[in-house]
């Protein structure tokens, strides 16, 4: 849906006005979105690693660490926070969701989900959290308890 909407769309009205107006510029109408997409692409989530010194979410542009010793605690099944919930820096719906958001309730918190029926929510010494949807969340949050010496 979101390629079809993203570069689709542009695209159709891009050589329907190229044609229309008889400006052939109106075909780079999809560039931006093809970037946007991209962009998108490049930070999508592929996959998390637990390690004893810290936690890693995985993706082609590379890894965004969490230090152990930043982690109070692990929570399966996660908490959703209550209330309105806005997207700061954000991508929702193509490659899962993920990025910066802000609650009432929790403050600035950080999202790296690719399947919302898997989430785990990582609690950090600060109070801010971080959600994130491994494969295998019972074994995920204990392996984290682990590294963390519990």
């Amino acid at each position: 849906m979101g390629f079809g909407v993203g570069l689709g769309v542009p695209a159709i009205l891009g050589v329907s006005f190229a044609i229309g107006f008889g400006k052939p510029l109106l075909l780079v109408l999809p560039i931006p979105f093809a970037l946007l997409l991209l962009i998108a692409w490049r930070y999508r989530v592929t996959g998390y690693r637990v390690c004893p010194d810290a936690t890693a979410i995985l993706r082609p542009s590379g890894e965004s660490p969490i230090p152990m010793a930043e982690v109070a605690e692990t929570r399966f099944p996660a908490a959703r926070p209550e209330g309105a919930t806005f997207g700061l820096l954000r991508v929702e719906g193509i490659f899962g969701s993920q990025g910066l958001y802000w609650n009432r309730n929790w403050g600035r918190f950080r999202v790296y989900v690719t399947d919302d029926r898997h989430l785990v929510e990582i609690v950090l010494l600060s109070g801010r959290r971080v959600l994130v949807s491994p494969d295998d969340p019972a074994g995920f949050a204990a392996a984290v308890a682990q590294a963390r010496g519990e």
